[in-house]
């Protein structure tokens, strides 16, 4: 075995919400992420190569009331971040500023979610063709 080749990817990223179906509704309807399954409890989406779970953890409990709300870091790929901005914002998503262009060539744009988990939009810079 060489080295790194231990982890074949990423399989899978979670985030905490408090009402599943309330969340469904938001990744799958608003985002428009593809869901594959879902219990009461948890459910799964599944864009190209990674499974993104929502998971459900009790508000009431204080362990895992801390889980929900929280920044992600977890970043999500858009053709056009302003555009995509623009269509999020015209179905009622709240961003926490304008998409800002990065020093690194791509642009970003943090919104939340119905939880308040703070998600990204990532537009990654275009790649001119030599």
């Amino acid at each position: 075995m060489t080295e790194g080749s231990l982890i074949k990817k990423v399989a899978a990223a979670r985030v905490f919400v408090a009402n599943i179906d309330k969340a469904v509704r938001f990744y799958r309807d608003t985002l428009g992420l593809p869901l594959s399954g879902q219990t009461s409890d948890s459910a799964v989406f599944t864009p190209k190569d990674i499974d993104f779970i929502i998971e459900r953890a009790d508000p009431a409990d204080p362990d895992a009331a801390e889980m929900i709300g929280r920044f992600t870091a977890l970043s999500l790929a858009v053709e056009d971040c302003m555009a995509a901005v623009g269509v999020l914002t015209g179905k009622s998503v709240q961003f926490l500023g304008p998409a800002q262009k990065q020093a690194w060539g791509g642009t970003i744009a943090h919104f939340l979610d119905p939880d308040g988990n703070v998600l990204t939009l990532v537009e990654y810079p275009k790649v001119e063709p030599a």
